[in-house]
């Protein structure tokens, strides 16, 4: 809760009128309350992202940021803090522009902004997608995943468990696995962050189906993506081709 307020306030205090959606809802958060930690304007430029003139004027009605301020909550009790993040995401017309991931117990924040910079970069390398794959899944929801993973894309599939959706997402951007495969639903505050890095390095993240995620919400009822998702750095269709020829087969 102290990582929601320090995020949602800090953004409320420099920018009113924003629409955010936090995972965290509380009380306090229906009036505004001063507090020193909050995040300012002046802290952001002492920063010096050198991102360069940037500036861009966007109507306040055609934003909505997403918070998550605990990524990872399961992991973070069981004292498995490599999985944890959190996670601030800026969504344009439902198009996650802004993303950023810090690892708290690691010190180290990922960051991105599409269509500009990210303080990461990764270029593409032409692979088959028939070779060896490597697929991130969540470690709560494992049993499943892996066998269709290793039915869409092959025996000698390798699964790597995890926890937390930014994590994985992170994995992906860095190109430590292939794929990040999950068939179930999940909210969108876990992946719009993911979304926008992982787009601006040149990857895509959609839900099982193919489709694009719309993260626009106004009226905090559209909070989750009920079809799935996979992201990766390459080969995008082929790999959703091959998820939706495994759920075709199944339900033949």
């Amino acid at each position: 809760m102290l990582s929601h307020k320090a995020m949602y306030f800090g953004l409320k205090r420099e920018f009113p009128d924003l629409h955010i959606v936090s995972e965290e809802v509380s009380e306090s958060d229906k009036t505004y309350q001063e507090d020193s930690s909050l995040l300012n304007l002046s802290a952001l430029e002492e920063m010096n992202l050198h991102l360069g003139n940037y500036d861009t004027l966007v109507p306040n009605e055609d934003i909505t940021v997403w918070i998550d301020p605990l990524d990872a909550t399961q992991e973070y009790t069981e004292n498995l803090t490599e999985f944890v993040t959190t996670m601030v995401c800026v969504a344009v017309k439902g198009k996650a522009i802004i993303g950023v991931i810090h690892l708290p117990f690691k010190d180290q924040t990922v960051w991105a902004w599409n269509g500009h910079s990210s303080n990461i970069h990764y270029s593409l390398k032409t692979e088959n997608i028939n070779s060896h794959m490597k697929v991130i899944v969540s470690r709560s929801h494992s049993g499943k995943v892996k066998e269709i993973a290793k039915i869409a894309f092959g025996k000698d599939t390798e699964i790597i468990t995890a926890g937390g959706a930014g994590y994985k997402s992170l994995l992906v951007a860095q190109r430590e696995v292939d794929a990040y495969v999950h068939i179930t639903a999940i909210k969108k505050w876990d992946i719009c962050a993911g979304n926008a890095i992982i787009k601006q390095l040149g990857g895509d993240m959609t839900d099982l189906k193919g489709n694009e995620i719309n993260f626009l919400d106004k009226t905090r009822t559209d909070l989750a993506l009920n079809d799935g998702l996979v992201a990766t750095f390459q080969n995008h269709r082929e790999v959703v081709a091959k998820l939706k020829d495994f759920n075709l087969n199944k339900t033949s």
